[in-house]
């Protein structure tokens, strides 16, 4: 409710003969997301998880190695997470559909990641039941040493 009624403050504050109705809308929204505490934590987990699988995944190794080396979401996350850590680039989670450990019996399958293959990484924090979420994804080339990040659009630090 504080978030609101300062953001309610500074629309009021900043309201202006001429101002158009997206205008105002968009100070409601700036200052709702620039002191949504929860939306930045949600953000920083989805930012870490992202951050700590590309830094484990290294060419050479099996899906299943790469799995269990990821990290772990949090418990409350565990039964809204992404259906793969990792995937291919199409239409749809293309192959390789590198599963989560834990999926990896029902919905997994096994191979190796190889310099050239072209990967999109997938990290979706949400609770179950929560009323606010945040979902990244990084694309990434493999090469013979690690992985090059495919997009130079950084990520937001204001949000941290």
């Amino acid at each position: 409710m504080a978030v609101c009624e300062t953001a309610i403050h500074e629309m009021r504050t900043q309201l202006a003969p001429g101002m158009t109705e997206n205008a105002l809308w968009w100070i409601l929204h700036q200052v709702n997301i620039a002191r949504g505490d929860e939306q930045r934590r949600l953000y920083a987990l989805a930012r870490e998880h992202l951050a700590f699988n590309t830094d484990a995944l290294k060419p050479g190794m099996t899906f299943k190695e790469f799995a269990e080396k990821s990290l772990a979401l949090p418990e409350k996350f565990q039964d809204n997470r992404y259906s793969v850590i990792a995937h291919g680039v199409g239409l749809c989670d293309e192959y390789p559909h590198i599963a989560y450990v834990e999926d990896i019996a029902d919905r997994g399958y096994d191979g190796v990641i190889e310099p050239g293959m072209t990967l999109c990484f997938e990290s979706y924090i949400g609770a179950d039941g929560g009323r606010e979420d945040a979902k990244l994804e990084q694309q990434v080339l493999v090469t013979d040493t690690g992985i090059e990040a495919l997009s130079t659009f950084p990520f937001e630090n204001a949000l941290l």
